[in-house]
């Protein structure tokens, strides 16, 4: 019996039957080497609340994923390992696993972003790094730019780059930034984090230097979620502003 075999009879021993029966689908796609699907299933298994523990991911990785991650899709496999690095409780060490996944999935430039992008969430949140943070985001800042179409890869960077700029007081930096993520992945933006990120948007707004123009942010449905909150009043102080009403 090969290691992969013995680990997933192992994993089918749970007494959990909702997570037995997504190990046996996982084995037979395994086994018939579907690999795209496979993929696709365990993008969503990794997530399983059974599952959101260091050790268990990391073992599903080493006892199963790595011996095949060369054979799917680049990005499927950073953005399935995204979640196992989340859960790697030494930092540096989270880091060093993504420089050396950075180098598997080389083929695929998608690939190599997301990885970046990860290491700079690590080094703002994590490891206080902020020159490694400033660094990433400069190197990325081209290279999306010129992508020539927006990749699942623009609103995580973008949401990065205006934590950073937000972090060191850049406004208008950290205004643009927040827009851009919002013109990409206001879909997946959970609503419950609606008003606080309007609210920080409208102050970077009036405090950013050479901001003429917060037509878009007034346009925008993210600044209604401040409407009946504590912060409501500075919907009417960016239309006072942007409609020059100095008295108002």
């Amino acid at each position: 019996m090969s290691g992969v075999a013995n680990y997933l009879s192992e994993q089918k021993k749970t007494t959990n039957n909702e997570l037995a029966s997504e190990w046996t689908e996982i084995e037979e796609l395994y086994n018939e080497k579907l690999w795209n699907e496979l993929t696709i299933k365990l993008g969503t298994f990794v997530k399983n609340p059974a599952l959101q523990n260091e050790e268990a991911l990391v073992q599903l990785y080493q006892n199963f994923l790595s011996t095949f991650e060369t054979k799917i899709n680049p990005y499927g496999l950073v953005e399935i390992l995204s979640v196992v690095v989340g859960h790697i409780t030494d930092k540096k060490e989270a880091n060093n696993f993504l420089e050396k996944l950075k180098e598997k999935v080389k083929i695929c430039d998608e690939a190599v972003w997301l990885c970046k992008v990860l290491q700079g969430q690590i080094q703002l949140e994590h490891l206080n790094d902020l020159d490694a943070t400033k660094k990433i985001i400069e190197d990325l800042k081209e290279i999306l730019e010129e992508a020539g179409n927006v990749t699942p890869v623009h609103g995580k960077y973008y949401m990065l780059a205006s934590q950073y700029y937000r972090l060191v007081g850049q406004h208008s930096d950290y205004y643009r930034a927040g827009l851009q993520f919002l013109g990409c992945s206001i879909d997946e933006f959970p609503l419950d984090d609606w008003p606080q990120q309007a609210f920080f948007l409208g102050l970077a707004a009036l405090l950013g230097e050479g901001i003429y123009n917060i037509g878009e942010l007034l346009a925008h449905p993210i600044l209604q979620s401040l409407t009946r909150t504590e912060n409501d009043w500075l919907i009417d102080l960016l239309k006072a502003f942007n409609s020059g009403d100095i008295n108002k």
